[in-house]
């Protein structure tokens, strides 16, 4: 399932190997993408990047303002439109 049996919180697919368990290929996809964004975090904007966001202050206080898309996600309850 798509949720941890014990509390109901969203599987982490990574963590429990779903990626690799598809494909070889996945999981090493999967795995690149989160070595990217491990290597991203080094250099956030700041002790809170998100102070302020989704709030009136957030356009000039927030340095991670702005649109954003979900591309990947490790979590199993993810849902995605075309849009």
């Amino acid at each position: 399932g798509e949720l941890d049996k014990r509390d109901r919180a969203p599987r982490n697919l990574a963590a429990d190997g779903a990626f690799r368990r598809l494909s070889e290929e996945l999981g090493d996809a999967a795995d690149a993408v989160l070595e990217r964004a491990d290597q991203l975090a080094a250099h956030c904007p700041g002790e809170q990047p998100l102070r302020a966001f989704g709030t009136a202050e957030g356009a000039t206080a927030c340095l991670l303002h702005g649109a954003w898309r979900l591309l990947f996600t490790t979590a199993a309850d993810a849902t995605f439109s075309k849009n």
